[in-house]
């Protein structure tokens, strides 16, 4: 399930399980992510499989609030695409320095 604190891991997992019933051969993994170990699991995953990483949550509202906070910061505010994000690499590419950039 999610890593973050702002998710309802319960809604998430439920989701999910409902999500991979839809198709023969998928399996969600229902698993606690939001301890130490399986979020250390979580970057080894996203860099093996050069997963993207989202800066926001998708909606206007978040990146609109995102991009507020960031001026605020003087951190550059995030562009869709490319290779390089507001706080780092697009991609998750080490899972030790994913885990610091996000923290």
């Amino acid at each position: 399930n999610a890593t973050s604190r702002w998710k309802d891991a319960n809604q998430v997992d439920d989701s999910g399980a409902r999500a991979a019933q839809k198709y023969d051969g998928l399996v969600y993994w229902a698993k606690n992510w939001q301890t130490d170990e399986m979020t250390m699991r979580k970057y080894q995953i996203s860099a093996q499989e050069r997963f993207y990483k989202q800066e926001y949550c998708g909606c206007s509202y978040s990146l609109r609030d995102s991009n507020e906070w960031r001026r605020a910061n003087g951190i550059p505010k995030i562009e869709i695409g490319g290779e390089r994000a507001g706080l780092g690499n697009r991609y998750f590419t080490d899972p030790v320095l994913d885990a610091a950039e996000e923290s």
